[in-house]
């Protein structure tokens, strides 16, 4: 049935339910990729082969004629790709939990055909590598570089779509994915961020810049203090402020506290995380470190304070961005677009990727890829 490279079947090792027959010319041409894609794995259909929904989850009552292809790359139980052997249009199909299994399936929209769905997913594929149709955006860096790749990346989807409605999962890969172009690869620190990047997003008056005065002698790391002096960090609207500004350092906080992690004079506390876990900054490194108060662990959150930056200002363009479509990204696809961000961390700034959670549970339980973070509103000049 499958190579090393491509998955394919021969016309009597299809199922006759499979009655679509540009899909069935497919997998026993072209057939699906057996590599892991950016969005999509088909690891079911060469262990298992091609068999039903009803029959991997179950669930006798689900069509005997919709298939199950694969899945998403993403971590977590996430959801299954069907195949609607009847039309060949592919879907999300969540995976049954006991006592809730839905036999009014098939699921979430993602495509008319396998072509279709394996043409959106190269286009991912070259947007992330900066190949094929998006080669030219190697060196493009910025709003605008990113602003371009959306709308390409949307009339790609849309054209593919025939004039159906575009699904929340490519809305998605079209507005967040190209957020990766957004920063410059820095030289000092991690990313360099285009000039008033935080101010245009967060507002001039709640981003705040440093004096040397503000900044505690154990904050020796001069890439770091120039960044607080020359850019600075958002105020999230919600934010906890620490007591005692300007910045101190951790000792200084917490003297009292008797779980301080080694080092702490020269951690600086720069946040604070909804969860109650404070952001800190190592005085001679630069790193962004978070001490949970309650474990005393001191964990990697991101590369630098221009990737914390960053971090923060991608949360609120997620939020903004869901906003602006009326909540409908969050509604249909919470887990993809939390994944989405996820992949925007991952090229930006590895730490912030790996700590994060990888499981949700549908649109109920709406989680972020990164903890709600809110940055000190330090008192000092703007």
């Amino acid at each position: 049935m499958a190579t090393t490279e491509t998955i394919r079947f021969t016309e009597h090792g299809l199922p006759p339910s499979l009655t679509h027959a540009g899909t069935r010319r497919f997998l026993t041409g072209a057939g699906l990729p057996a590599r892991e894609g950016p969005l999509f794995r088909f690891t079911v259909l060469r262990e298992q082969g091609l068999r039903t929904y009803a029959t991997l989850a179950g669930v006798p009552a689900a069509p005997r004629d919709l298939f199950v292809l694969g899945e998403l790359s993403a971590p977590g139980p996430g959801a299954w790709v069907t195949l609607d052997g009847r039309t060949g249009a592919l879907f999300l199909t969540g995976r049954p939990h006991p006592g809730r299994a839905d036999p009014g399936l098939p699921g979430d929209p993602l495509a008319p055909d396998t072509v279709t769905l394996l043409g959106f997913e190269s286009a991912v594929a070259d947007l992330e590598r900066t190949r094929g149709r998006f080669a030219a955006y190697e060196s493009r860096y910025g709003r605008a570089a990113a602003s371009g790749a959306t709308d390409e990346l949307l009339a790609l989807f849309q054209g593919g779509m025939r004039g159906a409605e575009l699904p929340a999962f490519w809305w998605i890969a079209a507005l967040i994915l190209p957020l990766a172009r957004v920063p410059t690869p820095g030289i000092q620190l991690r990313l360099d961020l285009p000039g008033r990047l935080l101010d245009e997003e967060f507002g001039a008056g709640r981003v705040t810049r440093c004096e040397d005065a503000d900044l505690p002698a154990a904050l020796t790391h001069e890439p770091t203090r120039r960044f607080l002096k020359d850019i600075g960090l958002p105020e999230e609207d919600d934010s906890y402020v620490f007591p005692g500004l300007p910045l101190r350092t951790l000792t200084e906080h917490h003297g009292g506290w008797a779980g301080l992690p080694p080092h702490a004079t020269r951690l600086v506390p720069v946040g604070h995380l909804a969860d109650g876990t404070d952001i800190v900054v190592d005085g001679a490194t630069g790193e962004i470190l978070s001490w949970h108060r309650s474990t005393g662990r001191l964990s990697p959150l991101n590369s630098d304070v221009s990737a914390l930056a960053f971090t923060t200002w991608l949360l609120r363009r997620e939020r903004v961005l869901d906003e602006a479509h009326d909540g409908y990204l969050t509604a249909r696809a919470p887990g993809r677009l939390a994944e989405a961000v996820r992949a925007v961390l991952r090229a930006t700034d590895h730490p912030a990727a790996l700590h994060t959670p990888t499981d949700t549970d549908g649109p109920a339980a709406h989680w972020r890829p990164w903890p709600l973070l809110t940055t000190v509103p330090v008192e000092c000049a703007r």
